[in-house]
């Protein structure tokens, strides 16, 4: 879209906290730019206030911290209620021992949007009147093994869950083949949900949260353009919509 429209898309990579220091540190100085489009982590106060000290449009995308501006637009999915509705459609299957798992803090200096869906759990848990004993919400490493470990640890746990919410497929898809792998039945023994709907997990058959990341592209790309060119939008915050799609992973909670 932006390239139809003439416009050049410069990319950046921030991948650690020095380089993100860099980043905005320098940004005031970078004034060649028709608009910035921010994706996926936390903005800090400081950092929120660079970006005004602009004077241009800012795009955020499944973006943390900005607020209601003039020329500051908000768009992506709500984490937290994607995360509520999952663990409700699971209450309603009878489970009432859900763990979930999730991948362990970033070292980097990054908090990530996607980090909003822990929350949403808890939400979700208490909203049900569902019990979170401590241990069940698992932190793995981010490897190949982090479908064992998780196993593992859901393993340890008393009483042990009947059903795992998974912060992303790339954790639900290793689980349920180590699940598998070790004699469980997927979803007889345990049910197994994971979030982002990933074409392998379409392709293994696993439930999840699905939406649409081109689409947060194009409602970013059309936001950018139209605001630089100082039209005025009447939505700060446009939410995407997603949709649980519970296929072969997810079922009723097995009898005592």
């Amino acid at each position: 879209m932006l390239a139809s429209q003439g416009y050049d898309l410069l990319s950046y990579r921030l991948a650690n906290a020095d380089q993100r220091r860099d980043f905005f540190s320098s940004m005031p100085v970078k004034r060649n730019a028709d608009a910035v489009i921010i994706s996926s982590f936390d903005i800090s106060e400081t950092e929120r206030r660079t970006l005004e000290q602009l004077g241009m449009p800012v795009i955020g995308v499944n973006t943390i911290g900005l607020t209601e501006q003039r020329d500051m637009i908000s768009i992506g999915v709500d984490e937290i209620i994607a995360m509520r509705q999952t663990v409700h459609q699971l209450a309603g299957l009878g489970h009432r021992n859900i763990a979930f798992i999730c991948k362990q803090q970033d070292s980097n200096g990054f908090i990530w949007e996607a980090d909003q869906r822990i929350e949403g759990f808890r939400l979700g848990m208490a909203a049900e009147g569902l019990n979170l004993p401590d241990g069940y919400i698992i932190a793995v490493q981010d490897n190949e093994f982090a479908g064992a470990e998780a196993l593992s640890s859901l393993l340890a746990l008393s009483p042990r869950p009947t059903a795992v919410c998974c912060i992303s497929d790339e954790n639900a898809i290793p689980l349920v083949h180590a699940l598998r792998s070790y004699g469980f039945r997927v979803p007889e023994d345990i049910s197994v949900i994971g979030f982002d709907d990933w074409p392998m997990a379409q392709a293994l058959n696993i439930s999840t949260v699905r939406h649409d990341p081109r689409s947060y592209g194009a409602l970013a790309a059309d936001a950018a353009i139209r605001l630089s060119r100082g039209e005025i939008l009447t939505e700060s915050c446009i939410v995407v919509p997603t949709t649980l799609m519970l296929r072969g992973t997810t079922g009723p909670a097995p009898r005592d």
